[in-house]
Parts: C-alpha cells; sequence; structure tokens
C-alpha cells in the first residue's frame, strides 16, 4: 500500500504532467506575437509606451546583437516574473513558462547570445529552468551531460602526492564561483596566467629539492644499494643517460603528478622531449628541469577528462568508462584519485575498475552503497566522505560565521563570547547524528530542535575523561609525590639562573621538598573535586562558557549534559536555519540581514527566481535611532522595490525573532527618548579603575517607567508567493520553516542544489527523469540522504557524456606551454 503522502504525490505529477506535456513537446508552436498582443502590447507599444519599452516589432528571429540583447531584456522580465505585472495579468504559469523556454532557446542558439548563455552556466542562475517542469514528468529526454575537461579543484590539489618536505609549495587553484554557494563549476573553472605561475613555481621548489636529495643519495650511494631517486643518474658528472634513466624519470614524475598510472604512450611523448633536449643542449639535468615543467603543466596535470569512450547511441551519447569513470565516482565523494591516497576509500574504486566491476550500474549501485554504508560520520572535523559534509556547508553556507565580523566592544555589550568556531562544530555534530541516523535527513535539518553545546560530539568521551581523572586518582602514592618531586627538581637544575647561583638552587630545592608530604594530598583534593562533580563544563574557562548564551542558555540554570543532541524549546528553534551559526552566517557586521536570509529561503529552499538588483538601486538602509531594522526596511516597499522584495521580505523578516548573534528575543527596549537599546551590558569602572560589563536590568527599567518595550514583529505570509504548496500568514521564521519543510518542493529543491554539487553544473531539462529519481530513491528509502547520493551517481546525467556540437571548448585542451 502506497503510503498518503507519497499517493498525493503521484497524483499531482499526474495532474501537472497532463498540463505541462503541451510545452515539453514543441516549443517552437509559441507565438510571439500573439502572446505580445494579449499580454504586453496595451503598455508596451507606440510612442507613450512605459519604460520607453516598445515590443511591438519584437520578433525572435535574433540575427544581430541589438534584438538579441533586447530578448534577453525581455526573458529577464519573464523569468523574475516581472512583467506581466502580477496584479494587472491573465498570464497563467504555464504560459508564462512556455514563453520563457521559447525565447530562451532562440537567445541560447543565437550567435549573440554568448553573454547569456555564460551567465546560465553560473551555479546562481541553476533555478532558471522550470521547477514544476522539471519535476512533472513529462520531459522523457534521457540525461547527459556534455562532454567536458574539468579544472581540477583546491581539495584534490591539495589530496595529490607531494615530494618530501618541499617547502614554499602553494596551492594554485581557486574558485571563481561566488563564496555564498556551490564553488565546483566544470564550466566556469578556468586555468589563467596566475595558475600557471604558481605551477611553475611549484614546480621549481619540487625540482630542487629532488636534486638535492639526489646528489646526496649519489654520494653515499655503493654499488649494492638500490636507486630509489630517478634523479641520480642526470646530477653526475657523466652526460650520458640511458633510455632506461629516462623513462624512470618521466614515469615517476607524471605518475605522481597525475595521481595514477600512465601509458607508455604517455611516457614516449615526455621521453622522446627529454632526449632532443639532451641532444641539443648536451646538458641532461638542464634538460630534465624543461621536462619536468612541461608535464607540471600539461592538460592531465590541471584537468580531469570526461569525454565518454566507445561508440554513440542513438542520442550521441557515450558512457562514462574506464579510468574517466573511476575519476569521476572518486572525485564526487572524495576530492582523491582513486589510482592514488595510500588508505582513502577512494583505492576502493580503482580495485573495482581494476577488476572490472564497474561495467553495469547495478555494479557502480553496489560499490557506492558498500562505500557509504562504510561512512559512519564520526564526530568531530573527521570523514571518510569530506564532500558529503562540504555539500552541507556549501549550501547552506553557515560556515561564514566564521567570516562574519563582530566588534569586541559590541560583543561585550551584549555579555557574549561570540566563537562562530564553536557554533559551526556544534552544528555539523548535530547534521552527522542526522546523517548517522539517515532517516527523514532533509525534513531534519530543517525542523531538529537538537543541539550540540560544550560538545565533541562523541557521548562516550566525557565519560572517558571522567574515568581517566578516576585512574589518575588510584595513582597518587607516596611514590608519586616522589617521583614529581623529583622531576620538578631536575627541571630547576637545568634553568640558567639557577646555575649561575649554587645557594639560589639549594633554597629552591629545599623549598621543592617541603612540599613533597602535601603534593599528594592537594592532587588528590583537586581530583577528588572533578570525580563528585561528574562529566561537567567546569573545567571550562568561565568566558569562554559565556557562547552558550547564543543558544539562549543560563549558565545559572542551564545543567550541562554529557549526552547530547538535547532538544532546545520548539518554540524557539527549528533546524539548521534557526541555528545560531548560520544566522550569525546571514547577519551583518552589526546587525540581522533580513534580505538575504529572505533571498536564501526564496531560491534555496522554494527554487524561486529572483532579478539582478538593477546597477542604480542604493541598497542601503536607511539610519534612525528610534526605529527597528524592519520598521527602517519599509522604504522597499515602496512600487519600484516590491516588485522583487515581495518575494524576499515575507520571509527573511521573519527571522526577526532572532539577533544578528543568534539569540532568540521577544521584546525591543527602549531608552527614555525612544531610542532602541542595542545593548544589554554596560561598561563600568571598579574602585580601581578596571573597566568592566555589568548586565543592565532592563526589565527593572521597564518597570520604573525608564525603558518601555515593543513586540517583536516577525510576521510575514505566503500568500503574494505564487507556491500552491504555501499559503496563510505565519508569527515567525519557526512556523514558517515548519510549513515550508512539509512541501514537495523544499526537498526537491535540495536534491537540485545536490545534483549541482555532484555533477559540478546546473540542470537541463533533459535531466528531468534524473532529478525524479533521486527523489523517489530519497522518499522511497525513508528519507535517505544516502540513497539521493546513488541515484544521482548512478544516472544517465552523470554517466553519459554527449559532445556539444559547434564548441570548439569540449576538445582536448593544450597545455598552457603549448
Amino acid at each position: 500500500m502506497i503510503p498518503a503522502f507519497r499517493l498525493l504525490f503521484i497524483l499531482a505529477l499526474i495532474a501537472f504532467h497532463f498540463e505541462s506535456s503541451a510545452i515539453a513537446q514543441d516549443l517552437s508552436s509559441f507565438d510571439s506575437k500573439s502572446f505580445l498582443k494579449t499580454h504586453c502590447l496595451d503598455c508596451h507599444s507606440g510612442k507613450a509606451a512605459e519604460g520607453d519599452i516598445d515590443l511591438s516589432s519584437f520578433d525572435l528571429s535574433l540575427d544581430n546583437l541589438e534584438k538579441t540583447e533586447f530578448a534577453i531584456q525581455v526573458l529577464a522580465q519573464l523569468e523574475a516574473d516581472l512583467m506581466p505585472p502580477r496584479d494587472e495579468s491573465e498570464l497563467t504559469r504555464l504560459e508564462r513558462v512556455r514563453a520563457i523556454e521559447a525565447i530562451r532557446k532562440h537567445v541560447l542558439s543565437s550567435p549573440h547570445g554568448k553573454a547569456y548563455r555564460q551567465k546560465m552556466l553560473l551555479p546562481e542562475f541553476g533555478n532558471y529552468v522550470d521547477h514544476d517542469l522539471l519535476f512533472s514528468g513529462a520531459i522523457k529526454t534521457p540525461g547527459f551531460t556534455y562532454s567536458r575537461i574539468w579544472r581540477i579543484s583546491p581539495y584534490i590539489f591539495d589530496s595529490r602526492r607531494r615530494v618530501g618536505k618541499v617547502k614554499g609549495i602553494q596551492n594554485p587553484f581557486t574558485f571563481s564561483t561566488k563564496p555564498n554557494g556551490i564553488r565546483d563549476y566544470a564550466e566556469v573553472s578556468i586555468v589563467d596566467s596566475s595558475v600557471v605561475e604558481t605551477i611553475l613555481m611549484n614546480s621549481r621548489n619540487e625540482f630542487e629539492y629532488l636534486v638535492t636529495q639526489a646528489r646526496k643519495e649519489a654520494q653515499s650511494q655503493t654499488g649494492k644499494r638500490r636507486r630509489r631517486n630517478a634523479f641520480v643518474p642526470f646530477v653526475g658528472e657523466s652526460k650520458t643517460v640511458t633510455d632506461e634513466d629516462m623513462v624512470s624519470v618521466v614515469r615517476s614524475t607524471m605518475e605522481r603528478v597525475y595521481a595514477r598510472s600512465v601509458s607508455e604512450k604517455e611516457i614516449d611523448r615526455f621521453k622522446s622531449l627529454l632526449r632532443l633536449n639532451i641532444e641539443k643542449t648536451n646538458d641532461p639535468l638542464k634538460s630534465l628541469q624543461t621536462v619536468f615543467q612541461s608535464i607540471y603543466v600539461s592538460a592531465p596535470a590541471l584537468y580531469r577528462f570526461e569525454m565518454g569512450t566507445g561508440p554513440a547511441d542513438s542520442l550521441g551519447r557515450k558512457r562514462l568508462r574506464g579510468r574517466e569513470l573511476a575519476e569521476a565516482l572518486a572525485y564526487a565523494l572524495y576530492d582523491q584519485s582513486p589510482f592514488q591516497g595510500g588508505r582513502s576509500p577512494s583505492i576502493k574504486i580503482g580495485q573495482a575498475l581494476t577488476d572490472g566491476k564497474l561495467e553495469s550500474k547495478e555494479e557502480i549501485r553496489t560499490l557506492l552503497e558498500s562505500l557509504l554504508n562504510e561512512e559512519k560520520f564520526p564526530p568531530g572535523r573527521g570523514s571518510s566522505t569530506p564532500r558529503i559534509m562540504r555539500f552541507f556547508r556549501e549550501y547552506f553556507g553557515y560556515h561564514h560565521a566564521m567570516d562574519v565580523f563582530k566588534d569586541n566592544q559590541r560583543v561585550n555589550e551584549h555579555g557574549l563570547y561570540h566563537d562562530p568556531r564553536q557554533l559551526v562544530g556544534d552544528l555539523e555534530n548535530l547534521i552527522k547524528v542526522i546523517l548517522r541516523e539517515d532517516k527523514d535527513v532533509f525534513e531534519k535539518l530543517l525542523t531538529t530542535r537538537g543541539a550540540f553545546v560544550f560538545h565533541s560530539g562523541d557521548n562516550t568521551e566525557a565519560d572517558r575523561r571522567h574515568q581517566s581523572n578516576i585512574d589518575a586518582l588510584a595513582e597518587i602514592d607516596d611514590n608519586w609525590a616522589r617521583e614529581r618531586t623529583q622531576k620538578r627538581i631536575n627541571g630547576v637544575r637545568k634553568k640558567p639562573k639557577y646555575k649561575a647561583n649554587a645557594k639560589l638552587l639549594e633554597r629552591e630545592i629545599a623549598k621543592i621538598r617541603s612540599e613533597e608530604s602535601s603534593l599528594a594530598r592537594k592532587e588528590r583534593e583537586r581530583l577528588q573535586k572533578l570525580i563528585a562533580a561528574g562529566p561537567s563544563m567546569k573545567p571550562v574557562k568561565s568566558r569562554n562558557r559565556r557562547y552558550a548564551f547564543a543558544y539562549n542558555l543560563s549558565l545559572r540554570t542551564w545543567e550541562w549534559q554529557k549526552t547530547q543532541p538535547f532538544e532546545l524549546p520548539a518554540d524557539q528553534r527549528a533546524g539548521i536555519l534557526t541555528h545560531p551559526a548560520w544566522l550569525a552566517a546571514h547577519s551583518t557586521n552589526d546587525d540581522n540581514d533580513p534580505v538575504h536570509r529572505g533571498i536564501w529561503v526564496y531560491e534555496k529552499l522554494l527554487a524561486g527566481v529572483i532579478a539582478d538588483v538593477p546597477p542604480d538601486v542604493d541598497a542601503r538602509v536607511p539610519e534612525n535611532a528610534k526605529q527597528t531594522l524592519r520598521e527602517r526596511l519599509q522604504v522597499v516597499r515602496e512600487q519600484s522595490c516590491w516588485k522583487c522584495h515581495y518575494k524576499i521580505n515575507p520571509l527573511g523578516e521573519s527571522f526577526e525573532v532572532f539577533d544578528d548573534f543568534g539569540r532568540f528575543r521577544s521584546h525591543f527596549y527602549f531608552d527614555e527618548e525612544d531610542n532602541l537599546i542595542t545593548q544589554s551590558h554596560r561598561s563600568v569602572e571598579d574602585e580601581n579603575g578596571k573597566t568592566g560589563f555589568r548586565a543592565i536590568n532592563r526589565d527593572a527599567q521597564v518597570k520604573q517607567g525608564k525603558f518601555t518595550t515593543r513586540k517583536v514583529d516577525s510576521k510575514g505570509s505566503f500568500d503574494g508567493l505564487d507556491f500552491e504548496e504555501l499559503s496563510g500568514n505565519f508569527n515567525n521564521a519557526i512556523e514558517m520553516i515548519h510549513q515550508i519543510s512539509k512541501t514537495d518542493r523544499a526537498r526537491q529543491s535540495m536534491i537540485r542544489h545536490l545534483f549541482r554539487y555532484l555533477l559540478g553544473r546546473n540542470e537541463m531539462l533533459s535531466d528531468s527523469q534524473t532529478l525524479i529519481a533521486a527523489d523517489w530513491a530519497y522518499l522511497e528509502n525513508g528519507g535517505s540522504f544516502k540513497a539521493a547520493v546513488i541515484s544521482i551517481l548512478t544516472s544517465d546525467s552523470f554517466l553519459y557524456r554527449r559532445v556539444r556540437s559547434g564548441n570548439s571548448n569540449q576538445t582536448k585542451p593544450k597545455s598552457p606551454r603549448e
């Protein structure tokens, strides 16, 4: 029997299928003239055209740059749902989708549409493919990815084997994508001059190191000793090196730089170059340096190749096989080569290739299930699948809490100890608990009340530490005191000031010996206090403990729990978006950021599209000491701003129930002059002139009539948004998140971002079947994140490549030095 929520999902798909199938079948039937006449020309024609935009002569021939740029402007208005105006148009959602897809098709195929094509490759434009159409089931095209070369990421570079202990090695690769999203996109990763310069610098440092080591080895080498450094034949006085010497040095360098074995054909290319250089220069070492650098900047050292092999099918698709497939799987999960990495689980992928067990989808699925079942997501920073944990960082962006500066003066005025690194660690331990359970993962991430506070994430660690104190107590006796005393004396004798003064040394030793009788007693008393207290926060410095205030925990009343996660109040917390790490990350230096919080929810959970900010817009929020941030944001409710902000502010302002440190709040306080009070502690001096911060009893000030309060306004509404699953009002972010978490759209939006992360590109309409299958795999396996990952990594979109016609970028890249 199909569960009720899944049956509703099926019915929704069937209903939408009949509406959207016409769009999928034939976009060429779009009649632009009829569309414009019905929805646009009443306002945008003739001399009185609104905004001086006359659409009466608009057509889709796009045979020149001016027409194409104008079509892109029209398309942008449709994509962001800005035109026709919502309150004046009878344009249905499906009509809008049809118009967008038809115009986009012409722009993408236009020789003048290069800028738009490049823009659509960026992560922030992934939502421009209509969400409902993607998940409708109407698109039957089998999935594929265009054949590509994908520059290796900074993480892959870090994982590759190095030469000894060479100093000065720098990572040459950086991301060109925005930091607040998914970073590693194949189409936008480039190798420019700065990358090449850094690589050449690295190669010089490694070359010099290898030459030095080779010379040392050549000097100490005996006839019986096996030569390990392939550079040795090139550093001697003899100018003769054999073919075997050249093959050895080329092979060892290539295998280390490429992180895989190399073929004889690949070796022969550089061996021939090396031989030619030696013949011309009669200098083997200098010739080797040239070839050494050439290997470092050759294409396989810079790129991953995903071209597809074997015969093409009827759609022109070729399967990833062999090394390409093994590397694609390994880099998707581990950032490491399947052929180099020691104990990394990625080596099992390389072994499966060797054993011939990467041929069918079922074999790939079996391997992935085995690998992911081995991943236990241990507490702390460790993980055998680092890219899975990094997905949550890049998707939610909570790690940027460490990048948002919070002024120490403000922190002290709020009575806090702001520790963003600890907050991020807390949240990642919570995510790992949810991943270990692997049930209803997306929903729990959005709604959990669980929290780790001052905890390593390992519930057995506190008991281990407690037991170690008990064990240490058992060892404290007279022998322990004598040994400790002798160690102290030995340490004193080594200090220069006592060596130079015998009388001073004698007095110090006498003092240490006099303390021997009480040493064991004092240590035993200290440990007994710790044991009596049990596992607790007492060993933590008192100032650091104040970071718990970010969770609205009072150190006076809250009892630290050794078994975590524990639950926070249901009316204050709901998942990652209400965690102090996420709230701090999506704030400014000194206040909340409702606009960008709203954008995050609209784009990342609701798959919405928001227009680019016009260049002439002043995005600064006006200052007014007598108003709250929400009141100051009323300025965006003007007509010119609200046409975009209606999507953002009702969502983002619901987070005003939290401050920018992540603390829940219910009221604002105002002083006698009706100015907003932005601090809870004031700076005071004691009788010695020492400055400190003392709490302001604001509630007492209210009772005395000195302060007034105003309830935080965090209300919002879904009614202005065009999402069938969401309607009505909510009082704050907690209520909003609970409603969103129940929707198919939120779950599917997360799967879309997971797809982008694993494939390094935005979705196409042809990825529809892949996305639906991943959604079903997640649901059918009880909300399993692992099932969604495996579904995507065994999909046609991941496994098949197709050459992009007319795109010269899909050919084998030349070396920067070629």
